[in-house]
């Protein structure tokens, strides 16, 4: 009787350690899930997984993941320095080739074109249009790489937003008149304060301008609405050449749609207003209704 007591506890002993270390692998998995989970939400802290349970198996896989971690580690931190070093060269090339630009800009303002024949005040129109778009061209890749790697100097003050864009709106007015569009003003009544660059803000809104100039079809509308502690900006128009599917992609360095290229837009407008949106604590998202296409800009109230 006493050898079959032994080996039913002999048989209980081995089913109770094999169910402790089935917990204890369980729980391991688990802890190197949520371990993953949180290596993936913050990369930058370069964080491997950390074995709480010393089993031969699970340590080689707890090892090949760590080593697969590293070797990702590595590559993106080779990637961006290399990123780091082409918006360097970005901005040394840009800052090199304004200043000949501008002094070639200057040179043609200084041109009498009245006693000019009508072929050669032509030719030189076009010259000075086209070395205008690459002056723009190159100050957009400047700002964009300084953006990019925040060194974009803010000088942050309290202004009235509504008031802000009305006046940027009349010394514009010349600009919006000959576009054909129809301008339309939706900006309440009640002052709204942000904490913002001004320089930061109007290019944002130049940016909106010559967006809604290039792409189009028939009305532009700015609107200021304030909720609770959120100042929101519209800007919108209606055009026929975005679908639903370009909105993912709308705010990507050099995005533009085929159709748009004969436009000499330089596909980084939208970029940059989303990174100085963002460098001043700010949102922007992009919706489109039909043919009605609406860029939002989200400020906190001051």
């Amino acid at each position: 009787m006493w050898w079959w007591i032994a080996g039913l506890t002999l048989v209980s002993l081995i089913g109770i350690g094999f169910m402790i270390c089935y917990y204890r692998l369980k729980n391991s998995i688990r802890n190197m899930t949520m371990q993953l989970e949180e290596i993936q939400k913050e990369p930058e802290d370069n964080r491997i997984l950390l074995l709480d349970f010393f089993q031969k198996d699970l340590e080689l896989l707890y090892k090949t993941m760590n080593d697969y971690i590293k070797n990702n580690q590595k590559m993106r931190i080779i990637q961006q320095n290399k990123e780091k070093k082409l918006r360097m060269q970005i901005e040394s090339i840009s800052h090199d080739l304004r200043t000949p630009l501008t002094a070639m800009l200057g040179y043609l303002s200084f041109v009498n074109k009245e006693h000019l024949e009508e072929e050669t005040k032509e030719a030189l129109e076009v010259v000075e249009r086209k070395g205008k778009n690459l002056q723009s061209l190159i100050c957009n890749f400047y700002d964009l790489s300084r953006l990019e790697m925040d060194e974009y100097y803010l000088s942050m003050e309290k202004i009235n937003i509504s008031r802000f864009l009305k006046e940027n709106i009349l010394s514009s007015f010349q600009q919006l008149e000959e576009s054909g569009l129809q301008v339309k003003i939706n900006i309440e009544e009640t002052d709204c304060f942000l904490m913002v660059d001004v320089n930061a803000m109007g290019r944002i809104f130049q940016n909106m301008i010559q967006n809604a100039i290039r792409y189009g079809e028939t009305y532009f509308c700015i609107g200021v609405k304030k909720r609770e502690d959120k100042i929101c900006i519209l800007f919108e128009n209606d055009t026929y050449s975005l679908k639903e599917e370009d909105l993912s992609h709308i705010f990507e360095r050099f995005y533009m749609k085929e159709e748009s290229r004969t436009k000499e837009g330089t596909g980084l407008g939208l970029t940059i207003g989303k990174l100085l949106a963002e460098a001043m604590g700010g949102k922007v998202e992009a919706r489109l209704e039909g043919t009605k296409f609406t860029i939002a800009y989200e400020f906190p109230a001051e």
